[in-house]
């Protein structure tokens, strides 16, 4: 005898999903762009972004004076050297 129903063994009827868009209605796909890291909308090439000053993440203007989302420690749009990669002869990479 089995132990389990018999309409377990046919898949369960599609149920159509509803779909959500992913991205801000205001995306443009060819046009390149960066993430903000606090508020997730694209901002795009020529438009001003506020940088961590400890990992350079990228941020929206408003966000100038928190503290950064990605790393805790540094100030969006704060002045700073930052984390740097130095090279063998002690030439920075970026």
């Amino acid at each position: 005898r089995s132990l389990l129903p018999s309409d377990l063994d046919s898949p369960p009827p599609s149920r159509p999903r509803a779909s959500r868009p992913l991205l801000p209605q205001a995306y443009d796909e060819r046009n390149p762009f960066v993430v903000c890291n606090k508020s997730f909308v694209p901002i795009y090439r020529g438009s001003e972004i506020a940088y961590s000053s400890f990992c350079r993440a990228p941020y929206l203007p408003k966000f100038k004076g928190a503290v950064c989302e990605v790393d805790g420690i540094g100030q969006v749009g704060g002045e700073g050297t930052g984390f740097s990669e130095v090279d063998a002869d002690g030439k920075f990479l970026s």
